[in-house]
């Protein structure tokens, strides 16, 4: 991975052209402002890939690691690769990691359903099978449950008191309940036991804690899941993925091994102008004079641990909640604001890891799942399960002899077939880590033989295995609401709140943002995910971009435009005090119209009916959910204007848009306003629609 990223000059466009709807072509203005990224995981290069989109061109990543990703990363193993962190995608519909991926044919659409070999328990018969299975159910439709009667989160919501302590509260009682209202036989009773108890591990990897009892039920429907599958593959890991993402960033951006130290900011700034916003592209640019910001402008400087310093304007931190909750309360001068620190405290961060055990020649079938039941009246933390006793499943036992109950599953894993993974969670997770190769390896070796009943098994030839707690650049998995949040009210909106300083602007008080978080423990619905990661990326370079958009277009005592250079502004003559009591002042007053999309073309279409011709060329990024129908129906617009109206040369009247097999209802809408508001017999000469097929497959509209 890393050879292909230093042959990468420059970046380019192509991985990333179909996702009209997340990746800005064209961008804004070349922004030189001093942008630190902390953290080169998802989040932190997809706000590098949309700050560059964006037109910010002094960007720097420091990333800790020796590669990019952080807690995705296939590591190379024989001749394919393993994932040692994120494995899936979850979920499909609302998705913005599997729309990227699925148009750039990294989804595995072929590949066997992970759910469909998942209950699979080698360890009973057909009978004790269907119990677990019902077991199962019952589990899910309980979180389900939960999930839905806390949707709304807070106190606020009509969540029973007997369930308002935890999730895994709320999980016990639901399966005390079954087998109260039931009566069924000790034996049975025995075996629902460790059924639930299986299902408590795979509800801990699901939610990425030590236990289920430090997990919100108050807030457990904060969480929303994408519809579709919920465990997508991906053909060649998220690896690809990442090099996706990259190829928007330039490689000079990206500084490995720089442990970030502190982050300390001064009032004291270096230069106390607005930097320069230039224009270098095309029509759809503006450039703006620098704008006065007073002398109290805030620089951050950064320190690293290899004794390098960098200064910067804005910081965007996509350091793992773990790594916060280690480091910032003495990262940070001044320190954080008290609501962001007891976020950072609040939110849970635990612990799943992954086990790869290499035989020389396998046992197993290549969609093979085994489930760990442990049928010795026994749970997972080593305790004695006694009814409604808690304390078993709060308290953890000497982890020296119980670290491995703490195993949910061994499968077969993709591309390797001579791999087993067991998957691992919670406190036992930890204490492996600090186990020797051989421990972990005879260790896991002893579950399969309880698992599979056969005491002939060879013990693993090789072992390669994750370490994510005791990584001082993750310090745990992934995030959740925890129950402190329940007493705080924290959620993860908390620690995305930027943190801003005032300051002068134009002679006036002005809150300049300093410090953006990014990070999948900063998304309000999507935490714990890639997709949550991806998406806090483009929110907060997002959010710097519309402040330099804003700061510049919403100033106009400040912020004037370079008459050199065609812009955003749809605007008639030069204006100033001289010409308001002019004659052509009144007959032709002098409009600006700020911003070039559909409402400003609009506008324009409206003047000109009313009157006024002298338009210079309009321009603009459209911008919404599907860009490819926002840009038609901009050009729409823009063609109804007629040519004399522009000071420059007219708009080609020419627009690509491709769609899968012949069908794509945001174009199809777009072009039946078109047809509506534009009858044929209006359309300029050198204007037609027809469909022919490309040379890639998808068919192509031309207008």
């Amino acid at each position: 991975m890393q050879a292909s990223q230093s042959a990468r000059e420059q970046p380019t466009k192509a991985g990333m052209a179909s996702a009209e709807d997340l990746f800005v072509e064209g961008g804004r203005n070349e922004i030189t402002a001093r942008v630190l990224i902390l953290g080169g995981g998802v989040a932190g290069l997809t706000a590098a890939n949309r700050l560059y989109e964006h037109g910010f061109r002094n960007v720097t990543i420091l990333e800790a690691r020796d590669r990019p990703g952080g807690r995705t990363y296939s590591k190379a193993f024989g001749d394919s690769y393993i994932e040692c962190g994120a494995q899936w995608i979850h979920g499909q519909d609302g998705n913005a990691v599997f729309q990227i991926a699925n148009e750039n044919g990294l989804v595995d659409h072929n590949g066997p359903h992970y759910l469909e070999q998942f209950y699979n328990w080698p360890q009973l018969n057909e009978e004790q099978s269907g119990v677990a299975t019902e077991v199962s159910s019952l589990i899910l439709e309980a979180v389900d449950k939960c999930m839905k009667m806390t949707a709304s989160g807070g106190r606020d919501c009509n969540v029973p008191s007997a369930f308002q302590k935890s999730v895994g509260h709320f999980l016990r009682h639901s399966i005390l309940d079954y087998i109260d209202k039931n009566g069924f036989s000790e034996d049975k009773v025995k075996l629902i036991e460790a059924c639930y108890d299986w299902a408590m591990r795979f509800q801990q990897e699901i939610q990425g804690c030590s236990c289920l009892t430090d997990v919100s039920a108050l807030f457990f429907g904060q969480y929303r899941e994408c519809d579709g599958n919920i465990v997508t593959e991906l053909k060649y890991g998220y690896g690809k993925f990442v090099d996706l993402i990259l190829q928007g960033v330039p490689s000079e951006w990206l500084q490995y091994n720089k442990c970030v130290t502190s982050v300390t900011t001064s009032l004291a700034g270096l230069s106390n102008i607005y930097p320069a916003v230039k224009s270098s592209q095309s029509h759809l640019k503006t450039s703006f004079a620098p704008v006065p910001l007073g002398s109290n402008k805030p620089v951050i400087t950064v320190a690293c641990e290899d004794g390098s310093a960098y200064k910067a304007d804005h910081v965007i931190v996509t350091l793992p909640l773990g790594c916060l909750k280690a480091n910032a309360s003495r990262m940070f001068e001044p320190s954080l604001p008290e609501k962001k620190l007891l976020a950072i405290r609040s939110l849970g961060f635990g612990t799943v890891n992954k086990v790869f055990l290499k035989y020389d020649v396998p046992f197993w079938k290549p969609s093979d799942v085994f489930q760990v039941l442990w049928l010795d009246g026994f749970n997972h933390c080593g305790n004695k399960v006694v009814a409604d006793d808690m304390s078993a499943w709060v308290t953890h036992g000497q982890l020296n002899n119980s670290w491995f109950r703490y195993i949910g599953r061994f499968n077969a894993v993709r591309n390797q077939p001579n791999l087993l993974c067991a998957w691992i969670t919670g406190e036992g997770a930890k204490y492996m880590e600090t186990l020797s190769d051989d421990d972990v390896r005879v260790g896991c070796h002893n579950v399969l033989i309880e698992v599979l009943g056969n005491r002939n098994l060879p013990l693993p030839s090789g072992l390669e295995r994750s370490k994510w707690h005791s990584d001082p650049y993750s310090r745990g998995s992934y995030s959740y609401i925890s129950v402190s949040c329940d007493t705080t009210g924290a959620l993860p909106r908390d620690l995305a709140e930027p943190i801003c300083e005032p300051i002068v602007h134009c002679g006036t008080e002005v809150t300049y943002p300093v410090l953006f978080f990014a990070g999948e423990a900063t998304h309000p619905h999507f935490f714990s995910t890639v997709h949550g990661a991806y998406e806090s990326g483009i929110r907060e370079a997002d959010r710097l971009a519309d402040f330099y958009f804003k700061a510049g277009m919403g100033q106009e005592s400040c912020c004037t435009p370079d008459e050199g250079e065609e812009g955003l502004l749809i605007k008639g003559e030069p204006f100033g005090p001289s010409a308001r009591g002019s004659p052509s002042a009144v007959s032709n007053p002098r409009i600006i119209i700020v911003g070039a999309g559909a409402a400003g073309l609009s506008a324009a279409v409206q003047a000109h009916a009313e009157g006024l011709h002298q338009f210079r060329h309009p321009g603009g990024t459209a911008y919404g959910r599907r860009k490819d129908s926002d840009l038609l129906l901009r050009w729409c617009i823009l063609l109804s204007l007629p040519s004399s109206s522009f000071g420059l040369a007219p708009p080609s009247p020419s627009l690509h848009c491709f769609f899968q097999d012949g069908s794509h209802p945001f174009i199809e809408q777009a072009l039946r306003h078109f047809c509506q508001h534009f009858p044929r017999e209006k359309w300029p000469p050198e204007l037609s629609l027809q469909a022919a097929p490309s040379e890639t497959s998808p068919q192509q509209c031309q207008l």
